[in-house]
């Protein structure tokens, strides 16, 4: 909505302004520039530009890649059962079509036994060519094994890529967010948690 009218009815701060509060929506921009200046250098280079979206929930960014500058393959890996909803709604939208080319979907539940890298070479990643993996918003919903293990499998996949151009993109957060003292306004999002059933289980002790 604001990519489109120039509006918002949340406040878009200006880089380097952002607060705590703003910071979901806020590191959403941020990403999409690091997208942006990776995926110019990848086509600066003559190299082919893959996009891999661990944990991509009903982010819609697999189906924009116009809007990152690069048109090869993409990849959404998540739970099964989110996946299914967002394909269920993707196929009802007459405004999916090519959205779809070359996309493919990997499911995967990242806190049980999977090898989600054997599916993803099986869909068609290319790991001798350049990747960039976006996570975002999701380590702090994993235990800190899970998360560990996912980074030394991305770190697998990565060795045979061009010098430089397989990148991660994720968040790590501290601690007093994960437990809820680092800001009064997180009791707010304690009681929706526990609604919705979700709890922050891993952060770094940044303090």
């Amino acid at each position: 909505f604001y990519r489109m009218s120039g509006h918002s009815p949340i406040r878009m701060p200006k880089k380097g302004n952002e607060r705590f509060r703003e910071f979901i929506y806020s590191r959403t921009v941020v990403y999409d520039d690091m997208i942006q200046t990776w995926s110019h250098g990848i086509d600066q280079r003559g190299l082919k530009a893959q996009f891999v979206h661990l944990g991509a929930g009903y982010d819609t960014r697999s189906m924009q890649p116009t809007r990152f500058g690069f048109v090869g393959d993409r990849f959404e890996i998540d739970h099964p059962r989110v996946q299914q909803i967002k394909r269920d709604a993707m196929a009802d939208s007459p405004q999916t079509g090519e959205a779809l080319d070359h996309l493919h979907f990997v499911a995967v539940d990242f806190e049980k036994e999977g090898d989600w890298r054997s599916e993803l070479l099986a869909q068609g990643l290319d790991v001798t060519q350049p990747m960039i993996f976006l996570w975002e918003g999701v380590t702090l919903y994993l235990d800190g094994q899970s998360i560990l293990k996912t980074l030394e499998e991305i770190k697998t996949l990565c060795e045979d890529a061009p010098s430089g151009t397989c990148t991660l993109l994720t968040g790590m957060y501290s601690t007093q967010v994960i437990d809820f003292t680092y800001e009064k306004s997180l009791n707010k999002t304690r009681k929706i948690l526990n609604m919705t059933g979700e709890s922050l289980k891993w952060g770094l002790p940044f303090e």
